[in-house]
């Protein structure tokens, strides 16, 4: 699934036309817009990847409770609110996240912040994405169409190189490896990743059932589970699963040797804390939790520094996007790497790029 391959998003409308051209944008990137009209029945809620609340005709009292009723769903809220005169965005903003909003934009703002906003809400509902790397096709499809079953996008290969391959498109959610493949063992590839300090949770799922074949796979390899062929497809479903519970309170954000502590604002390269100003950590963090997609610097200046417009002349933005990545570099080069370029900028849009970081190698290398 690409960042514009969404389910579809619910809109309560409570105003009039005002969102008619943010949802007409919308609809332009394929996205499917269903409005809800009275109490929204639970079947309904199914298919949402996000709720569109259009607030602008509230108090910011009524707003707060309507808001923290459709929070109460779980599916993210987005709220289009009016900034009262008189009243600072930054404590509308606040109050409106504190009802339970997964995010919040001011009405009037530009059409690309909106469908930014909405594309990284969805990725919130995004299915997990899980690798398969097993050399009998078979197999492969089975695990395949059970686990698609199951809610979850699976990605099947059938050899290392491949898997490698794989892996170097894009973050994955979980692995499923089997052991006897025709370029090697399906354990190098688990190790290989915990070397580079990558914690991908790892099944192996393997006909060679004897108790050290197990603890090799769980000791030496890193794997985070070990399942002998054949299995029921509720225990496979079961045990994947479980892998992917810290996927939905995990803190960390991890991108090859790069981490990143959403909770303690930290920065690390190579579990060593990378020391940087907060303004620079909130850039960093606040891209990276939206990787792969573009990001206004207007949307960034709203969010980081909780200001409307940015003064004639001035564009903190970019100056502090300028010294995260120099800080970084320095702190990586001076151990001996080399920092590859992960954030792109270009017409006043900034994007995290993980691919880069993904492909480096435990000594710092680009892996092939």
């Amino acid at each position: 699934m690409t960042h514009s391959e969404f389910r579809s998003v619910g809109l309560i409308r409570k105003g009039g036309p005002d969102l008619d051209g943010y949802v007409a944008f919308l609809r332009a990137d394929k996205v499917v817009v269903r409005e809800i009209e009275g109490a929204i029945p639970e079947a309904d809620l199914r298919d949402l990847s996000v709720l569109l609340l259009d607030g602008a005709p509230m108090t910011p009292e009524v707003l707060a409770r309507e808001t923290a009723a459709l929070a109460a769903t779980g599916i993210p809220v987005l709220v289009l609110f009016r900034l009262v005169a008189g009243t600072a965005y930054r404590v509308q903003r606040e109050a409106l996240l504190s009802a339970g909003a997964a995010d919040v934009i001011q009405q009037g703002a530009p059409a690309e912040d909106f469908v930014t906003r909405v594309r990284a809400l969805c990725l919130i509902n995004e299915a997990p994405r899980i690798l398969v790397v097993d050399d009998d096709e078979s197999i492969a499809r089975w695990v395949a169409e059970e686990l698609t079953g199951a809610g979850m996008r699976v990605v099947a290969v059938h050899n290392l190189a491949a898997a490698y391959a794989a892996f170097g498109a894009g973050p994955l959610d979980a692995l499923i490896v089997d052991r006897q493949l025709p370029d090697g063992d399906g354990l190098s590839f688990v190790a290989r990743l915990r070397a580079e300090r990558i914690s991908t949770p790892a099944l192996i799922y393997t006909a060679m059932t004897d108790i050290a074949d197990r603890v090799d796979g769980l000791e030496r390899a890193g794997a985070n589970d070990y399942l002998c062929k054949p299995a029921h497809a509720d225990e496979l479903c079961a045990r994947v699963k479980v892998l992917l519970r810290p996927r939905l309170t995990e803190d960390q954000l991890i991108f090859g040797p790069l981490a990143l502590s959403r909770r303690d604002r930290v920065i690390r390269w190579r579990a060593e804390r990378v020391e940087m100003r907060p303004r620079e950590t909130d850039v960093l963090i606040y891209l990276a939790e939206r990787s792969g997609l573009w990001i206004p610097q207007q949307m960034l200046y709203l969010d980081i520094w909780e200001k409307i417009f940015m003064e004639i002349g001035s564009n903190p933005v970019a100056a502090t996007k300028h010294r995260l990545v120099v800080n970084l570099r320095k702190f990586v080069q001076a151990r001996g790497e080399s920092l590859p370029d992960f954030i792109a900028s270009g017409g006043n849009t900034y994007a995290f790029l993980p691919e880069p970081l993904l492909q480096l190698s435990h000594d710092g290398n680009v892996s092939g």
